[in-house]
């Protein structure tokens, strides 16, 4: 047999070769990572378009919830791996997806229903250079809960210079800005609203009258609700579903006008599932399933033209906004001074 054309020793051993290569193949693509996304709303939320994207597509699908902080610690830890953590990172405030375009973190993608998204989706696609897509908008607020003021004599804040009053100390809490995407824009919210000198006075204020950190501004707003706390600050979006069950707590659109976040969605460098990543966003940038989500699983503005308006910002009370400047908050050097300007 081994003088059989073709049939020699070298011949089997690329023959064997060859199907040895052939289950390897089989195995890469039968058994294809599922995709992986970061996910920067709430449980409630990052569950739902979880569950729904695989009914709706088939494809498997990994959620995790994290903070926007977080998220980004964790790309950056990452940066150099073959292996990325995430393929996707949708939701979570602007600013921080903006860092990860400077500290080259994200792939370039364009949805193909980009022309179907509001204004300020697609120019918070233009400001990052075509690297993350604005998929809902909410604006900030303070937050009191009435049952532990009121055992203190206070009446709730309803402005940012309120929370500096050492009336409040040790009444209130605020996550930590360095994981938390809504308190960062916190401090970036009080330092464009007051000079730098004013600003900076003001936060130094508000820390001593502070006790307690989390994560999040999510976990945050749950520890007032829960009477733990009197006063903190979050996401009107967030905050209203919440008040039919819980009648002591307050919220407060601030004297002085307010930032606004713009929850992104972006596509993770070096991710191996990147068509998957690009059409995930797509299908949250869909009418259909933004209006979904409205009312059913959380209140934010979102970003398709055809969607639902938010039942929350109907109330113009809660759009007194500022012009948040995201391109100068998201810098590198900016970042690094707000948070060590809150934990000095």
């Amino acid at each position: 047999m081994s003088d059989m054309p073709g049939y020699g020793p070298k011949s089997a051993k690329t023959m064997l070769c060859t199907i040895l290569l052939s289950f390897v193949l089989l195995a890469t693509f039968t058994f294809a990572a599922p995709l992986s996304v970061a996910c920067g709303a709430t449980h409630e939320v990052c569950q739902w378009l979880g569950d729904q994207y695989q009914r709706q597509t088939g494809e498997a699908i990994t959620v995790d919830r994290l903070s926007s902080g977080e998220v980004l610690q964790i790309l950056e830890a990452h940066i150099n791996a073959v292996e990325k953590p995430y393929d996707v990172w949708w939701g979570g405030t602007g600013d921080t997806h903006l860092k990860a375009v400077e500290s080259g973190l994200l792939e370039r993608f364009e949805p193909d229903n980009l022309a179907q998204q509001l204004r300020w989706s697609r120019q918070f696609w233009q400001q990052s250079s075509g690297h993350s897509v604005g998929v809902y908008a909410g604006t900030l607020a303070i937050v009191s809960n009435l049952d532990v003021l009121v055992t203190k004599n206070l009446t709730p804040p309803q402005c940012w210079s309120d929370l500096g009053d050492p009336r409040y100390r040790s009444q209130i809490i605020i996550a930590d800005p360095s994981l938390s995407g809504t308190s960062f824009l916190f401090i970036g919210t009080v330092l464009q609203l007051f000079d730098d000198v004013q600003g900076e006075r003001l936060l130094s204020e508000i820390q001593q009258n502070t006790q307690g950190k989390t994560g999040s501004g999510y976990d945050a707003l749950q520890r007032v609700i829960q009477g733990n706390h009197g006063v903190t600050v979050a996401f009107v979006h967030d905050v209203l579903p919440l008040l039919a069950d819980n009648p002591q707590v307050v919220v407060h659109a601030p004297c002085e006008g307010t930032g606004y976040e713009i929850g992104a969605a972006s596509v993770v460098k070096g991710t191996m599932n990147y068509e998957l990543s690009n059409e995930f966003i797509e299908f949250t940038l869909s009418h259909e399933i933004q209006n979904q989500l409205v009312g059913e699983s959380t209140f934010q503005m979102f970003s398709n033209i055809n969607s639902a308006p938010s039942p929350v910002y109907e109330n113009r009370e809660y759009l007194n906004v500022i012009n948040y400047d995201f391109i100068t908050y998201s810098s590198d050097k900016q970042r690094h001074r707000m948070i060590n300007l809150w934990q000095e």
